[in-house]
This record gives structure tokens, sequence and C-alpha cells, in this order.
């Protein structure tokens, strides 16, 4: 049996920027997506309500534990942000991240744009990062200049280099699935929680 908790928050902000959602298919399939619009760009909030809807929408057509799956819900939020982007000129700079994952409680698959996260909890509670940021932080992590503990106040921690909304190609990474285990959850936020926790 698979089970969903949600929780979402502006913080101290005066806006919540957070969108997210969860959509059961029939024969024990589900998604779930949480999207962060960019606080510093126009229409960010927006940004992250149609990627949330145009995934879980692209997930209702192939309710699937797979990385091709994953790979089309990121695909329709890029298409349908970029599309919305087209219809307002005055929202061209409109921005989000995104984290899916889906799973049929036998194997899980994900993808992510930006630095939202996805964390996977072993039954004994043993918590395991999944998803790396597309960001100047996670770079100069990557390149040994400071630690990971050092993310969260660093002065760049909301610099990307990634997002979907982006002018090209979508540059997101989907992972294969894997095998899920009894017990096992899975957490997808956004920065608004782990750079608190």
């Amino acid at each position: 049996m698979i089970r969903t908790g949600t929780l979402t928050s502006p913080g101290g902000r005066d806006e919540n920027q957070d969108a997210l959602g969860h959509r059961d298919a029939n024969g024990g399939t589900a998604c779930w997506v949480v999207a962060d619009g960019l606080g510093g760009h126009d229409g960010g909030r927006l940004a992250a309500q149609l990627c949330v809807e145009a995934a879980l929408d692209a997930f209702e057509h192939r309710p699937a534990a797979s990385s091709e799956v994953v790979r089309a819900m990121l695909e329709a939020a890029q298409q349908r942000v970029l599309e919305e982007r087209a219809r307002q000129p005055e929202l061209d700079r409109m921005r989000t991240t995104a984290v899916v994952l889906v799973s049929d409680g036998i194997s899980a698959a994900w993808g992510h744009v930006g630095d939202s996260r996805l964390y996977r909890f072993s039954a004994e509670g043993r918590a395991q990062r999944l998803t790396r940021d597309d960001s100047v932080p996670q770079a100069l992590v990557d390149m040994g200049e400071i630690s990971e503990a050092e993310m969260r106040a660093h002065d760049d921690r909301s610099r990307l280099l990634r997002s979907l909304g982006g002018d090209g190609a979508l540059e997101a990474t989907v992972a294969d699935p894997v095998p899920v285990h009894p017990g096992e959850s899975f957490l997808l936020c956004s920065d608004g929680f782990w750079e608190y926790v």
C-alpha cells in the first residue's frame, strides 16, 4: 500500500511559489511532483503550477514506473511552461525547479531539474539523498571548494545552472528504476525545506 502526505507553507516569505501534486493510477502505480518557482523571476508561481499540472497529465496518459515516463513528464512540463511564456511575453523569464517520482510499490524512478530534491528513507530510518542540485553551490561542492554543509548558507545558494522553462532543450537528470523495499519512504522537497532541516 502506498500512502501520501503533503505539507506546503510560505515560511517567512510573502508568497509561496511551491506547487505539488500526486496521482494514483489504476493498477497501483502512482506519481508525485514538487516544483518551486524561481522567486526572482516574474511568473515563478505560475511556472510551478503549470509544471505540476502538465507532469501529472502526462503520467495519466502512460502510468508506469519507468525512466521513460519520468522523462515524458518533465518534457511535458517544459513544453507547458514554454507555451505560456509565448502566450504571455511579459512572463518571458518565468522558470521553476521540478522533482518527479513514479512508483508501483515494486520499483521507483525519478528525475529532477534545479535544486528541488528527492530523499529515500530505509525502514530503519537511514536517509539517502538521490538527487544532486543543478546549482552553483553543488558545483563548488563537486570541485571540493566548499563542504555540503556550507551549501545552505552560501551566497550563491539560489543560483541555478538548470531550470525548467528555460530556452533550448530540457536538461533533466533522470534515474533508472530501482527496487523499492518494504517500509521505505521517499521525500520530495524544495529548497525551502532542505535548507532548514
